[in-house]
């Protein structure tokens, strides 16, 4: 009720009834009978109901058990996993990580621990980029490629790593992904086979979100 509709009901009410029912117009707001006709109130006006937020936040990490490991047959599928990938004609694959070619991984998991053969390979006389087009064209047994991306190589800050990245399934864990640097005379390749152990603890995703391939 306005101020507008308070002062109109009370000169109305002293027209037809005199002072004597000013008090009654003051305290009983809710109507005024004329008549024998009412004027109740008016609801108050609907208000839009307020949407909640979306939940948002990071993900949620458990935390392994200390001094949990990789089960023996998770680690025998990432080394038959790496078996099969695919690098250029002419790359030279070493035991031990040849100098430029990236240290670590440059992404972390959403699951520990992870199954993770690694392998090295060199590249003489081609590009990173050819090497690049190379693996992202050709994908490992049962494997589809999920991103292509770039990174400051691990260990390196000043070399920008390309990465290819096949997962086994939309959304997995398990999976195989290159990283691609520059060497004085071609370029190098780490790659990483990674199979999710079944004794992995993985991270859980808010709300309406999803973890996506791998980690961050």
């Amino acid at each position: 009720m306005t101020i507008t509709r308070v002062r109109h009901r009370y000169a109305l009410a002293a027209a037809l009834a005199g002072a004597a029912l000013t008090s009654i117009v003051l305290s009983g707001c809710a109507g005024f009978h004329v008549g024998g006709a009412s004027e109740q109130a008016q609801p108050p006006p609907m208000q839009t109901p307020i949407k909640a937020p979306d939940v948002t936040g990071p993900p949620v990490f458990s935390s392994p058990s200390p001094g949990i490991t990789p089960d023996a047959a998770s680690m025998a599928g990432a080394r038959a996993r790496l078996a099969h990938a695919l690098v250029p004609p002419g790359a030279r694959r070493s035991t031990t990580r040849p100098h430029g070619v990236a240290s670590a991984l440059a992404l972390g998991f959403w699951c520990q621990p992870m199954a993770d053969a690694i392998g090295y390979w060199t590249v003489p006389g081609e590009s990173v980029k050819s090497v690049v087009s190379y693996l992202s064209s050709h994908p490992p047994q049962k494997l589809t490629l999920a991103d292509e991306d770039s990174s400051n190589a691990a260990g390196d800050p000043d070399v920008v790593a390309q990465m290819v990245e096949y997962a086994s399934k939309s959304g997995g864990q398990d999976g195989l992904i290159y990283e691609v640097t520059p060497l004085a005379t071609g370029a190098g390749i780490r790659a990483d086979a990674l199979v999710v152990p079944t004794n992995a603890t993985c991270a859980t995703a808010p709300p309406g979100t999803s973890l996506g391939n791998f980690g961050g």
